[in-house]
């Protein structure tokens, strides 16, 4: 081969890398999520269901929201029974899958293990059996209404209301606006 056919194949061989590049870069942005992730603490105790499992569980069908933000999805759903009988449900929501890390604490009255999990929206569904609390919640925070309800804006963006026979709480991802979180929870059915 002469140099200069070594020149045009070296030349076109650079073009090509930069396309690949610019291709790769283009499909990683695409797919990295435009949300920061939330935290939340997940006992061991919790059992991996589904949404229609714990509606058979519990005799009652469990209110899921018919609306999320662009791209978010239910990915994972947990159940646990209490002893007082306030059975609890979480949906952990995201756009991609949900991050789980064991956490192991030892303290002076023993070893406890937990996960921290990973998602943009979590609800945390509390089987109340009907008991409200009389004259709304007390909690320091933004009065809102959920489909007619009396319900709190807590400091961090949670949305908590009770809808009977559930307490319902719903955390967001800071990239999701309070506008946006209310429409997930009137969209719960």
């Amino acid at each position: 081969m002469n140099d200069s056919k070594m020149k045009l194949l070296a030349s076109r061989l650079t073009v090509y890398i930069l396309i690949l590049s610019v291709i790769i870069m283009g499909l990683s942005c695409a797919t990295s999520s435009p949300y920061t992730p939330i935290t939340s603490k997940l006992s061991l105790g919790f059992q991996e269901t589904t949404v229609e499992e714990a509606s058979e569980m519990l005799g009652v069908t469990v209110p899921v929201p018919t609306y999320l933000p662009k791209g978010l999805e239910i990915k994972e759903v947990y159940i646990s029974y209490s002893p007082d009988g306030r059975n609890t449900i979480l949906l952990f929501i995201s756009d991609e899958e949900i991050s789980k890390d064991l956490v192991t604490k030892t303290t002076s009255q023993g070893t406890v293990q937990y996960y921290m999990v990973q998602s943009k929206m979590r609800m945390k569904i509390i089987y109340i059996y009907g008991k409200v609390i009389p004259g709304g919640f007390k909690l320091p925070g933004e009065n809102v209404t959920v489909k007619g309800v009396p319900g709190k804006i807590l400091e961090g963006g949670t949305l908590w209301w009770q809808r009977p026979p559930f307490d319902i709480n719903l955390s967001r991802s800071e990239d999701i606006s309070k506008e946006e979180l209310l429409k997930v929870a009137e969209s719960i059915e």
